[in-house]
């Protein structure tokens, strides 16, 4: 019984006891440090009181308490002496840390901004979502990403070839040629890109509980069933199924924590069209960084691996490659200057489409669409392109001709400098 009241004394009154406690708590930690303090001093306090001893060796009482009362002054100039030590090692350390981090923020904050501006230059469709749910921000207009022509006088030579490959004549100055040509790094097919391990989003989809990795994973199994979807058209129908109809502004705070599931889905489908490619013995030139976890290769021979490299090097070897291999990002509506960048030097990109790129470019017009369900059809597609010379060289010869009328830089800067004209004219 006595028990009994005693449990229900302490739980009723519960916080007045744990305040009571921490009072208690205040009162004595000043002695709590000091008996921590004296405890890893008492070793080295008490070897200099051997010492000292051992120097002073007929000390009496009184003496004794002052050879004790130095040993304590001195254990305490050592502790001192280390504590200042460890703090002048790392405060210079910290304080660098801290102007290197105040530095860089600006930089990043630079980084961000262009990078939010190249995802709405490059997604009419995000375009449009950003003005829906994000009402404060004013778009100029549309204008995706260009590409680069790097070589130009070597590439036209290079799609010239066909004719002459199929008509070889055995003549020194042919032979030479020859021998020149298989001088030059050739790749049939290349891919320019890193590569994430599909393992690697696994925490992002269970980073709250089991019912949001079950939310989570429903998105991702719709958008990989239906691939022509994008990312906020699939997120919000299962958002407005699961939740009912919220505030854009709440839909907005949703939409951002699922970044990873597009992340997710591209890497998925970029993975997979090399495996494909691979798998059917096709040898494919990867280069990025993350390639060498790629999964379920059965020829791990045809995955040839390239470090990650600058966008120059890339150009390069786009130059040297007769595919070029794209996967686009998760937008349904735009470009990616990988496509670009392939027909300006030399390569038939083999891509996925959008709405934008099939206006831009029709089949055979520098590049080859395969869908993204239709990725069996993927290693005949390539080998079809590898096998036919003149073929291969017409596409990109009709490809680079739109290419560098509508989609260089060039014609990119004299968009925003008109953009820029109308602006300061109103």
């Amino acid at each position: 019984m006595a028990s009994g009241i005693l449990c229900a004394f302490v739980l009723f009154k519960m916080p007045v006891i744990i305040s009571v406690l921490k009072g208690i708590t205040e009162i004595l930690k000043p002695f709590l440090y000091g008996v921590v303090f004296a405890y890893l001093l008492a070793p080295l306090c008490n070897k200099i009181e051997e010492k000292l001893f051992q120097i002073f060796p007929k000390a009496k009482t009184k003496a004794r308490r002052f050879i004790c009362f130095i040993a304590i002054v001195i254990s305490l100039c050592v502790a001192i002496a280390v504590i200042w030590l460890i703090i002048m090692m790392i405060i210079p350390q910290v304080w660098d840390s801290v102007m290197k981090i105040i530095q860089m923020v600006p930089q990043k904050l630079i980084v961000v901004n262009n990078w939010i501006e190249h995802m709405l230059e490059n997604q009419p469709e995000l375009q449009a979502y950003f003005e829906e749910f994000y009402p404060e921000y004013v778009s100029r207009g549309f204008l995706p990403l260009a590409g680069t022509g790097l070589r130009q006088g070597e590439d036209e030579a290079k799609t010239g070839k066909a004719g002459a490959q199929g008509t070889a004549v055995e003549t020194e100055e042919a032979g030479a040629q020859g021998d020149a040509e298989q001088a030059a790094p050739c790749y049939d097919v290349i891919l320019t890109g890193n590569y994430t391990k599909l393992s690697f989003f696994e925490p992002y989809i269970n980073w709250i509980n089991e019912e949001y990795a079950a939310f989570y994973r429903g998105i991702i199994d719709d958008l990989l069933e239906h691939p022509a979807c994008t990312v906020e058209e699939v997120a919000l129908a299962h958002c407005e199924r699961e939740m009912g109809k919220e505030p854009n502004d709440q839909l907005r705070i949703a939409l951002h924590k699922m970044i990873f599931i597009d992340l997710y889905v591209r890497n998925y489908w970029r993975g997979k069209a090399v495996r494909t490619l691979v798998n059917a013995g096709i040898p494919v030139h990867v280069v990025g960084k993350g390639w060498e976890e790629l999964e379920d290769v059965r020829h791990p021979e045809c995955l040839k691996l390239h470090p990650q490299t600058d966008s120059v090097t890339c150009l390069e070897m786009l130059a040297d490659a007769k595919v070029s291999l794209n996967v686009m990002p998760w937008f349904k509506d735009g470009a990616h200057d990988r496509v670009f960048n392939s027909i300006l030097n030399g390569a038939v990109c083999v891509t996925d489409p959008s709405c934008y790129l099939e206006e831009e470019l029709h089949e055979g017009e520098g590049v080859c669409y395969v869908a993204l369900q239709d990725m069996d059809a993927l290693p005949e597609k390539v080998k079809d392109l590898l096998q036919n010379d003149s073929g291969r060289n017409e596409i990109v010869r009709r490809g680079r001709a739109i290419v560098e009328l509508k989609h260089t830089w060039a014609q990119r800067a004299k968009t925003l400098a008109a953009w820029i004209a109308e602006d300061a004219a109103q």
